[in-house]
């Protein structure tokens, strides 16, 4: 009891925050139970989850691995499993990479679920029951010990023998300083025998020797149990291997005095607070984070350490979190003790206080003042980059308008005057005033083109467009290019079906690959145009003879107005048009792909979904 009589909370509600995925599931693989961290780390509701198999919620490629590794669980020994890793799916469609430790206890599997994605350090908190609790002791990825005054094991994880090879190691009764580094012992043994002389966490690295000879560098974090009736007589040590910089998962006790030792551990400050919103207790973490020694926060309202503004969403969330028993989450603004302002995110829940209104709750705060920070700057930059995008949208728009007006008067001109006169040197100056005029109103278009899909502009209607007709249509404009040029083309077994694409757009794409073909051909060369179909996916291909795309020009081949030093040979082009059919291909949901062999030729090939109704 505390000293105004209230019960002290029961501690496993500490499941609800750990940052980690806790599960409990039936022999069935159905889920019973999950914690918070479901929603946090990869957006699903615990609803969501048990509405469909769990398979769904795993990467495909990992789903029969995971099935594998539940039916061992289930048909195998009780014991503990580690070190199975797959691919979680988030809310938002991106895969988070977990490592798993689990263990089938009473006919139920408790898993732990540690995010290795970006290798952070993480903490488990407490289990929502005694059973889930010592299930997830034995399952921790750390090595959890309890010594007693003459520094004997008197309990310890399943971790600690594989992380030190000595089967003793799990039996009590024994000291472990015999496989410590000479070197190291003494300060070693001073620091446990410290722990039980001081009320607060004892941090201590060493060399140790695994059971098969190699040598290990060990860094342990321990407290000592108060005991209410004398001097402490056991102590609490979690030891993480960082001989290879190993983050792994620190777990449970069996009792209150020993998950206070872990809570003592976490990088995340937490709090416990009553109905008025005064400050219980906080752990060691919340003195880093604000700066304020712990002893002048306690008895104190959390909001002197509020912002003003921020008041009102701290007291809704406290209303919510007693009056609602619901979790909550606020973002807010606290003062540091040397006087500026960090944000911080905090997730809190009441505890349960066996069916009688809720009397205190835990909170779990973070410090999100970097990110916060980060967000801005981005929405900044996003903000400005959208602002340029729409002025030079607006410029390309308006100087085509201008450009285009006055060019197709000197191209219809061109072509009156043509009409009216029979001087063959007049008629070679206008049919140069009529393709200049022609070529560069064809580069407007393009540029505008160009500007429209960097600004996502680009508009395409997609529907049901037959790959045969277009070929044929595309293949009779280009034939008169070809046969001035001396090339041959060849149309293969069009397959008979329709991909879904923009018919306009797709003919454009297609002409440009074709011309391509033929500019950049060897004389008497041939362009070979093929499609190869699936059930779902359509592979149209265009082919030619010509002399290729070295290596070091790839790179190059899909910016805008790069020519790979084409300008030099005398063949026409504005380099624009690979750029233009790659970005319009991916509008129309496809893939443009390319292979090319130096000497021999390229083949450029687009890649469509088969048209199956709207």
């Amino acid at each position: 009891m505390k000293d105004d009589g209230s019960k002290i909370p029961d501690i496993g509600e500490f499941f609800y925050f750990s940052p980690d995925l806790l599960s409990v599931f039936g022999k069935d693989g159905e889920l019973i139970q999950v914690n918070p961290a479901w929603h946090d780390m990869l957006g699903w509701d615990f609803d969501e989850l048990r509405s469909v198999p769990f398979a769904n919620f795993v990467h495909p490629d990992d789903v029969q691995a995971t099935e594998d590794e539940f039916r061992i669980v289930i048909r195998g020994p009780e014991e503990t499993r580690r070190g199975f890793v797959n691919r979680q799916r988030c809310r938002d469609g991106t895969y988070r990479t977990i490592s798993w430790s689990s263990l089938r206890k009473d006919g139920w599997i408790c898993a732990t679920g540690q995010d290795v994605t970006d290798h952070q350090e993480m903490r488990s908190q407490l289990s929502q029951s005694t059973a889930v609790a010592e299930a997830m002791f034995e399952a921790a990825a750390d090595s959890i010990v309890i010594i007693d005054r003459d520094l004997n094991i008197v309990e310890s994880s399943p971790e600690s023998e594989r992380m030190y090879g000595y089967p003793e190691m799990a039996r009590r009764g024994h000291t472990g300083l015999n496989i410590i580094d000479p070197e190291d012992r003494p300060v070693v043994e001073a620091a446990l025998r410290k722990t039980f002389e001081i009320d607060e966490v004892t941090t201590v690295s060493f060399r140790a020797r695994h059971a098969d000879g190699h040598e290990i560098t060990l860094e342990t974090r321990g407290r000592a149990l108060r005991d209410p009736d004398g001097p402490p007589t056991r102590a609490v040590f979690i030891t993480r291997d960082i001989t290879a910089a190993a983050q792994t998962q620190a777990a449970l006790a069996e009792n209150l005095a020993k998950m206070r030792a872990i809570i003592d551990t976490a990088v995340d400050a937490i709090t416990v607070i009553d109905r008025d919103a005064t400050i219980l207790e906080v752990s060691p973490a919340s003195e880093s984070m604000l700066g304020t020694p712990n002893e002048n926060r306690r008895g104190r309202s959390v909001l002197q350490f509020v912002h003003y503004n921020d008041q009102a969403v701290v007291l809704a969330s406290i209303r919510k979190i007693f009056d609602e028993g619901q979790a909550s989450t606020a973002r807010f603004r606290v003062l540091h003790d040397d006087g500026h302002w960090i944000t911080v995110e905090s997730r809190g829940r009441a505890l349960d206080n066996n069916g009688d209104p809720p009397v205190a709750a835990v909170v779990i705060t973070r410090d999100i003042s970097e990110s916060v920070a980060l967000e801005s700057a981005l929405e900044i930059a996003r903000s400005e980059a959208e602002r340029h995008d729409a002025a030079k949208s607006e410029f390309m728009s308006r100087m085509s308008h201008e450009l285009r007006t006055p060019l197709n008067s000197v191209i219809g001109f061109s072509q009156l005057l043509q009409m009216e006169s029979s001087d063959p040197d007049v008629l070679r100056m206008l049919g140069h005033i009529h393709n200049s005029g022609q070529h560069l109103l064809n580069l407007i278009n393009e540029i505008l083109d160009i500007s429209r899909i960097e600004s996502g502009r680009v508009i395409v209607t997609l529907g049901a467009v037959s790959l045969d007709e277009l070929v044929q249509d595309c293949v009779g404009i280009i034939t008169l290019q070809a046969s001035e040029r001396g090339i041959g083309i060849e149309v293969g077994d069009i397959t008979d079906v329709s991909v879904r694409a923009d018919q306009q757009r797709l003919r454009q794409v297609l002409l440009n690959f074709l011309s391509n073909a033929i500019k950049y051909n060897r004389p008497k060369g041939r362009v070979i145009v093929s499609t190869e179909a699936s059930e779902d996916i359509v592979r149209l291909s265009v082919a030619d003879t010509g002399l290729g795309i070295s290596p070091e020009m790839v790179e190059r081949l899909f910016i805008p107005f790069d020519r790979l030093n084409a300008e030099s040979t005398g063949i026409e082009g504005t380099g624009l048009g690979l750029a233009l059919s790659k970005n319009l291909t991916e509008a129309m949901g496809g893939t443009l792909t390319f292979d090319s062999t130096p000497g021999k030729g390229s083949i450029f090939t687009i890649q469509l979904p088969v048209f199956k109704g709207s």
